[in-house]
């Protein structure tokens, strides 16, 4: 009777270990760079629907929730100074941990967690040539003026479709 009691608990005791990550995802961040009040948008990858948001406080900023359909390609991102800063994240009912300064984003900042993160993580390394090549092609566009952005928007549409052709 004390083996089935012990085995019980026991069986109790992993499912219940197992089920906790699954009640939602958590991203904790430690970043530097980021002035204190910084707006952190966790957003879908079109950046247009907003699932969650916090602030950098003292270098540090936390999301969570519950996604309904895990995994999902989502991101963070801010304005600071007039700069894009991002990162992609692909999210399960898990717990992510980003650490980097803000001149580390979008490439170089260190995301762990979730088996998916990892997986993604390594194909940011296999292609963040090919990102920065259309990072610098984006950033080289939004300093133009809005009379050379015209001119230069099919220009813009067809170098960006050879850096995504590389990337695919």
């Amino acid at each position: 009777m004390k083996k089935i009691i012990l085995l019980v608990t026991i069986l109790f005791s992993v499912f219940a270990i197992n089920g906790q990550n699954k009640n939602g995802y958590t991203v904790t961040a430690n970043v530097t760079g980021f002035p204190n009040n910084t707006l952190i948008p966790l957003t879908d990858i079109s950046g247009q629907v907003t699932i969650d948001s916090t602030s950098v406080v003292d270098g540090k900023f936390k999301l969570s929730g519950k996604l309904s359909d895990p995994p999902q390609v989502l991101r963070i991102q801010s304005m600071v100074k007039n700069q894009f800063i991002y990162a992609t994240l692909f999210i399960e009912n898990d717990e992510i941990k980003i650490s980097g300064d803000i001149k580390d984003f979008p490439f170089n900042i260190k995301m762990s967690g979730s088996k998916t993160q990892s997986n993604l993580n390594n194909l940011i390394n296999l292609t963040k040539p090919y990102f920065k090549e259309s990072s610098a092609i984006v950033d080289g566009f939004m300093k133009m003026s809005d009379e050379e952005k015209s001119k230069n928007n099919k220009a813009l549409n067809e170098n960006l479709q050879k850096v995504n052709k590389k990337i695919n």
